[in-house]
């Protein structure tokens, strides 16, 4: 992972309009973990389009990063389908922060319940397909006021990774 990671930010996201060129010079490249492959600043992660890009990278052995950013959109539409619902992006979002990165834009906040099913979720979407690597997006903004709960977001990933025997990585911006 140290030695021979690259940069790929949106890589498997719908957030490279250029992606059949990116592709291609990943699978050129002798990178071995690409990192923030998946992009989560503004937008919930699409599986589909992850899955199928996923699908035409022909290098093998090799590490996907996720990027679960701090930013979200409050008014995002996603689907559960574990709970057959959409999830409530605004109960995500710590209170007074509507805005901080433009139109509908807020800080997430781990003190919320709604917010951390959405991380359980999309962390377990993502570890089926073969993500192995978890960023979170200055960890510190999304503390919020709702007490710490990194720790328990983070035990909870790695059970969910234990329980499907894959080894994954953990880590954050400062």
């Amino acid at each position: 992972l140290k030695s021979q990671g690259c940069v790929t930010d949106g890589l498997l996201s719908e957030y490279n309009p250029e992606r059949e060129k990116y592709i291609s010079l990943m699978n050129r490249s002798s990178c071995y973990y690409f990192h923030r492959a998946v992009e989560t600043w503004l937008l919930p992660p699409d599986f589909e389009t992850i899955d199928y890009v996923m699908s035409r990278i022909t290098k093998k052995d090799v590490v996907y990063g996720m990027f679960i950013a701090e930013a979200l959109k409050d008014n995002a539409m996603y689907f559960n389908s574990e709970e057959q619902r959409n999830f409530d992006f605004g109960k995500m979002c710590q209170e007074g922060t509507v805005g901080a990165w433009g139109m509908h834009s807020c800080k997430a906040d781990f003190g919320s319940a709604e917010y951390r099913d959405y991380l359980r979720y999309i962390t377990r979407q993502a570890i089926d397909l073969g993500i192995q690597s978890f960023t979170f997006g200055q960890i510190y903004m999304q503390e919020g006021g709702g007490g710490d709960r990194t720790k328990e977001i983070i035990q909870d990933i790695r059970a969910y990774a234990k329980k499907q025997k894959v080894n994954i990585v953990i880590g954050a911006q400062t």
